[in-house]
């Protein structure tokens, strides 16, 4: 009988969203349901001991994270893709934590993967972060002389164009 408590569980989470979702004035996010989802499978994992669970409900409960994330800090649409490898990154560091005894390091591998793709993507868009800040009022300022600007920093972001990576001197100026 408790094998069926898993499914029963996530089809009356599933119900009761769409049935508050339909009342009148009433429009839940869809991260909503993925948080509903992934809280239930892990309860699922409390209750039957079934460590695969805990897998599903860690991956899918962090990307309605991920997905609320978006949401409520109005990302634009490029940052998605960040939010979501950093919401899975965390959801296979969870796991590795949470079910090491039982399944090893292997979960390490794709956090750290999805780590570096994440933080990969976010460098990819920084150029875009002035967009972000500027509508906003947040100061920012862009130099080209480290040493003038030493004295008054709290925080420093640095890129480097390698040279050698331009066929043509043309295109590294």
């Amino acid at each position: 009988m408790k094998k069926y408590i898993t499914p029963g569980l996530i089809l009356i989470l599933a119900g009761l969203y769409f049935l508050v979702d339909a009342l009148p004035g009433v429009d839940l996010p869809g991260s909503v349901f993925f948080l509903a989802v992934g809280l239930a499978l892990l309860i699922a994992r409390l209750t039957t001991g079934r460590y695969g669970l805990s897998i599903a409900g860690f991956v899918v409960f962090c990307l309605g994270a991920g997905w609320s994330a978006m949401e409520l800090l109005k990302l634009p649409g490029m940052y998605g893709i960040v939010a979501t490898l950093l919401s899975l990154a965390l959801a296979f560091l969870l796991i590795h934590i949470c079910e090491y005894r039982r399944i090893g390091h292997w979960p390490l591998l794709p956090a750290l993967i999805l780590l570096v793709f994440g933080v990969l993507f976010f460098l990819v868009l920084t150029p875009e972060i002035n967009e972000i800040l500027r509508p906003k009022g947040i100061p920012f300022e862009e130099v080209t002389s480290l040493e003038e600007s030493m004295p008054k920093l709290d925080i420093l972001y640095m890129t480097r164009v390698q040279k050698e990576r331009f066929f043509n001197e043309e295109d590294y100026i």
